[in-house]
């Protein structure tokens, strides 16, 4: 991400500070420092990225102390969000985890003043997910071992749909936008798929394709270091007709793996597998043909070294997960988990700020603007407790989403939302259900 290092707006000058923070630069020291202006209220929203594993501390006016290392478990970026409780100064640190150093780039704002959207005690009840808003469910079972690797995945027209896997280790998987899982389990036992609709009542035809690459070997194991903001291709002929997988993996960047088969056509694409970041397709092909490996980073100011493994599996295709369905208002409904939304109209671009307490479960929080989903559980380690900032683009619709972290959980809660208009809110990143 290289960037000249250049204050946007005025940070700290002559022992003044600002209520805003927008500047890139290069971490050579072990923290780089900067003064926000605060009042008590106001709502501090501070936003790092950068080329290492950033750390974001803040000291408010009152004595708290925020801290964030790992914003949605991306190592490269930081989010803190808190309301201050006083005046004054708050001071804001940047410095990267076990030393590290490098490029970054903070967007920090106090939010002061801001309109209402939303103020409501509200309750998650069962009848929330078993009303006529219940969203309808099919279900399909495999079987996996310790060390495979599986790739599911929809296509269809008729309405919008979202997949979610269980796999052993109690290892929960969704997908939206694309419609595509992809892991490796870690032990043996059944994986549950299940196909639903991101709304409600919606029905309609489906294919469900999965694959299961079992017993891989590596045949090939490639560094290299991808160029900024590049596309990076190689070629690999394979010598035996078979299942390859490849896999990319990178500590600098957020992988997107786009794999060829050059003989048949055939492209598949994945962003992350699993839990982190990483990249990971599988498919056939024949003696002799040559698959297209192109490798990109999901930030288009990133780049660095990585690495891109070729392996090549026996291949199963478990008849039960490889159908055409149909969803319908006969199959089960959807009621893992209770949920409730709320649909809000912003006026511009700015932040939202939306806070969500609830004394009886542990609530999970939810919003989703354009095709970006955002997610919180916990704030601040605190299990009843979440808060979100949602950066808004433009006028439009914003829903809030309240659910809970354990399946089939009721009780009360009071969820709060708040609009600051603000011209060039920060690119926070979207870590749940976004195809962005």
């Amino acid at each position: 991400m290289p960037k000249l290092f250049v204050i946007i707006l005025t940070v700290t000058f002559a022992g003044c500070a600002a209520s805003s923070i927008q500047t890139s630069g290069q971490l050579t020291g072990p923290n780089q420092t900067y003064s926000l202006r605060v009042s008590q209220g106001d709502w501090l929203v501070a936003y790092a990225t950068g080329d290492f594993d950033t750390v974001l501390k803040a000291t408010m006016p009152a004595g708290q102390n925020l801290e964030n290392d790992d914003y949605a478990g991306e190592t490269n970026q930081s989010l803190i969000i808190g309301e201050s409780a006083g005046s004054g100064t708050a001071t804001l640190e940047v410095s990267g985890y076990d030393n590290a150093r490098g490029r970054f780039e903070i967007n920090a704002h106090a939010l002061g003043g801001g309109s209402a959207l939303l103020e409501r005690d509200d309750n998650l009840t069962a009848e929330v997910g078993d009303s006529s808003d219940a969203r309808f469910i099919d279900r399909f079972n495999i079987s996996v071992v310790s060390g495979d690797y599986v790739m599911t995945q929809l296509s269809g027209s008729d309405f919008d749909m979202v997949m979610r896997a269980r796999a052993p280790g109690d290892k929960d998987y969704e997908a939206d936008d694309p419609e595509q899982i992809f892991f490796e389990a870690v032990d043996d036992g059944p994986v549950q798929i299940d196909v639903t609709s991101y709304n409600a009542n919606e029905t309609g035809r489906y294919n469900i394709a999965t694959m299961i690459a079992r017993d891989a070997q590596t045949v090939r194991e490639l560094p290299l270091n991808l160029p900024t903001g590049q596309t990076q291709s190689v070629d690999y002929t394979v010598g035996e007709a078979g299942a390859y997988l490849v896999r990319v993996e990178s500590s600098d960047f957020d992988t997107i793996l786009k794999l060829r088969n050059n003989s048949t056509g055939e492209e598949i694409e994945n962003d992350d597998y699993g839990e982190g970041y990483n990249s990971l397709a599988i498919i056939e092909a024949a003696a002799g043909v040559t698959l297209s490996i192109a490798v990109r980073p999901y930030d288009s100011s990133t780049g660095g070294a990585y690495t891109v493994t070729v392996l090549q599996a026996r291949l199963l295709k478990p008849a039960a997960a490889n159908v055409a369905g149909e969803l319908s208002a006969g199959d089960e409904r959807d009621v893992a988990r209770y949920e409730k939304w709320y649909d809000l109209e912003v006026p511009g671009s700015g932040i939202l700020i939306a806070e969500l307490n609830a004394p009886d479960f542990d609530p999970m929080l939810r919003a989703r603007v354009s095709n970006l989903g955002f997610e919180n559980d916990d704030y601040m380690e605190d299990r009843h407790r979440s808060i979100l900032a949602v950066p808004v683009r433009a006028a439009g619709k914003v829903r809030l989403g309240v659910t809970s972290y354990a399946e089939r959980t009721t009780g009360s809660y009071r969820l709060e939302a708040r609009f600051f208009p603000l011209a060039n809110p920060p690119q926070i990143a979207p870590n749940w259900g976004s195809d962005g």
